[in-house]
């Protein structure tokens, strides 16, 4: 699977699908079809640091459900 960077980083963005493989960039990722925002109080149950920040779970082109961090 592709590396995953914080969107508007320096670092080159990129999320990859690990059912198809297919990735996306930046621009690619926001069309994909949003499925759900998480706020960051239900993050914060999953983390042993604080978390301020959302996950964002949108559809891949093949159908699965992907996830990236979100500011």
């Amino acid at each position: 699977m592709a590396a995953s960077f914080e969107p508007g980083s320096a670092a080159s963005w990129v999320k990859g699908c690990g059912v198809c493989r297919r990735t996306y960039d930046e621009p690619a990722w926001t069309a994909l079809p949003t499925v759900a925002t998480l706020p960051p109080a239900s993050v914060q149950s999953h983390l042993s640091v604080p978390a301020g920040w959302t996950v964002e779970l949108r559809r891949c082109a093949c159908g699965a459900v992907l996830a990236a961090r979100s500011d």
